[in-house]
């Protein structure tokens, strides 16, 4: 699989992700597509980066399609197993993980506190206590 580009910028919120994004603390719209914008090309690199340490994936598939939001969100409350989660723990490349990358930038604050606290609880129990501090 070669790597994911988003083809169309999109709004990317759905109304229950822009409920969370309120609480959060109180985004502009325009500071809202940055971090998003951000956080896109985050997640491309992030697959890139995956694809040449030997392990392709599609967990952000979703990217085009649901926006970087839903599809971190959709990463991390899934089987940590059946995702790429584990592969990345097995290559020892967790900084490549939905959880590191939505707790290491300025786009933390399009997440809930509840999302964010599971993607530290899952890098704390792997070892990685580091990319939880973020």
């Amino acid at each position: 699989m070669g790597p994911l580009r988003v083809v169309a910028p999109k709004p990317y919120f759905s109304a229950a992700n822009q409920r969370e994004v309120e609480m959060a603390g109180a985004l502009t719209d325009s500071e809202r597509r940055r971090l998003e914008d951000e956080l896109s090309e985050r997640l491309i690199k992030a697959c890139d980066d995956s694809d040449k340490t030997g392990y392709s994936t599609n967990a952000f598939a979703s990217l085009a399609e649901n926006g970087p939001v839903e599809a971190v969100s959709r990463v991390i409350t899934s089987d940590p197993k059946a995702s790429g989660f584990a592969a990345l723990v097995e290559l020892k490349r967790l900084e490549l993980t939905g959880e590191a990358i939505a707790l290491s930038g300025p786009w933390k604050a399009l997440f809930d506190a509840k999302l964010l606290d599971q993607a530290r609880k899952r890098l704390i129990q792997n070892q990685r206590p580091d990319l939880a501090k973020a």
